[in-house]
């Protein structure tokens, strides 16, 4: 009897389509050179990041394989794509590599190829900070590049202190508004001086 294989595309499809019409993965590839053995390069790692932490599965990325185990990944990626190829052990080489050439540089340095890419202009733009609010504990970071996760209050104007780090963002000021410029702030002082938005820190 003849065995009938079903893959679900979703929504999925059209974010590898914008991927590839943007070159994201070449982008990437250029910047963190793939390793002449790899069977999937790091562009193509981080692409599958990026569509596992937007495919609504609230997993964690060591279970990315069982993500796309139903997944046309050839339509996804390319021919002869596997899902165990995107395990735990590559993806964390890959966010290592990204981490030694800069998550910050590699961040903007896409965002701007693809403004220009697609025409927008920069010359007009909004800058904000928010923040990203966590809980548990956290031990003092030994790494001078490590976030420094600190208290304060937010923009929300809640009454408690909240554990957490601040960013500030930039974007294009346009009908296609696109995001350009993320920078992680050392701890809610730094948002203090850059747009007022946090106050009375530790």
């Amino acid at each position: 009897m003849e065995q009938v294989r079903v893959e679900r595309l979703d929504h999925l499809g059209l974010l590898a389509s914008v991927i590839k019409d943007l070159g994201l993965i070449a982008m990437i590839d250029r910047r963190l050179v793939p390793d002449e053995q790899a069977v999937i390069t790091p562009g193509e790692a981080i692409a599958g990041m990026i569509l596992n932490g937007l495919g609504f599965a609230h997993r964690p990325l060591s279970l990315t394989p069982q993500f796309f185990a139903n997944k046309p990944l050839d339509l996804l990626f390319r021919e002869g794509m596997e899902a165990e190829r995107f395990n735990r052990f590559k993806l964390g080489r890959t966010l290592d590599e990204a981490h030694a050439y800069g998550y910050n540089l590699l961040f903007e340095e896409l965002a701007l190829a693809v403004c220009t890419h697609e025409g927008i202009d920069l010359r007009f733009n909004h800058l904000d900070t928010t923040s990203f609010c966590l809980t548990g504990e956290y031990l003092p970071a030994s790494d001078e590049h490590a976030i420094c996760i600190t208290h304060g209050y937010s923009q929300g104007k809640r009454i408690w202190k909240l554990r957490g780090f601040p960013v500030t963002v930039a974007a294009s000021f346009t009908a296609r508004s696109l995001l350009h410029y993320w920078r992680t702030l050392y701890g809610y002082a730094c948002a203090c001086l850059v747009s007022g938005a946090f106050c009375h820190v530790d």
